[in-house]
């Protein structure tokens, strides 16, 4: 699982995933996250190519960014 710990409350966010070239391969809105909690979202990228991915939460103004490794 991939998890990412919010400074702030937000009503909505996104989970964005994309590949090493910048192309987007998945995108998936997330309810409500409050502040100080630890938000974890198991990502099924057993179909994608082995390699580098970047994991983006977006809430608000906010930015938490990730790097995953698909074997």
């Amino acid at each position: 699982p991939v998890s990412f710990t919010m400074h702030r409350s937000v009503e909505s966010a996104v989970i964005r995933v994309t590949n090493v070239l910048g192309s987007e391969v998945v995108l998936k809105e997330v309810g409500s996250i409050g502040s100080g909690t630890t938000y974890q979202e198991q990502l099924d990228l057993s179909k994608m190519a082995r390699g580098v991915y970047m994991v983006e939460l977006r809430a608000g103004e906010e930015r938490i960014i990730r790097k995953l490794v698909v074997q």
